[in-house]
């Protein structure tokens, strides 16, 4: 189960606020270059209106997982192996989520 920021950097890997945000100071230098080849890969591949209906279904997705949290409805997460575990545990960023251990 995706969650919506993972969704986002999937499909809006072009959008320029990636590009510009200062925490990318804390990420390691092979990181980004594969990031930004990424995006290029992604701006070949997929024309302006693709990216476009990529955009779209992510605001669906988050509008959705709005009316979710609004009428009660419990978010599912996996707990993390090897005795870690996520506090508090959210699965779209929204509200409380459930876990499956």
């Amino acid at each position: 189960m995706p969650t919506l920021i993972r969704q986002k950097t999937s499909k809006l890997c072009d959008d320029p606020s990636f590009a510009t945000d200062p925490d990318l100071r804390y990420m390691a230098p092979v990181t980004l270059t594969t990031w930004n080849g990424v995006v290029t890969k992604c701006r070949n591949r997929f024309t302006p209106e693709q990216r476009a209906t990529f955009a779209t279904s992510h605001r669906y997705e988050y509008d959705m997982a709005r009316v979710f949290e609004a009428a009660g409805v419990s978010m599912l997460v996996r707990a993390l192996k090897g005795g870690l575990t996520p506090a508090p545990r959210r699965s779209s960023g929204l509200g409380p989520a459930a876990s499956t251990t």
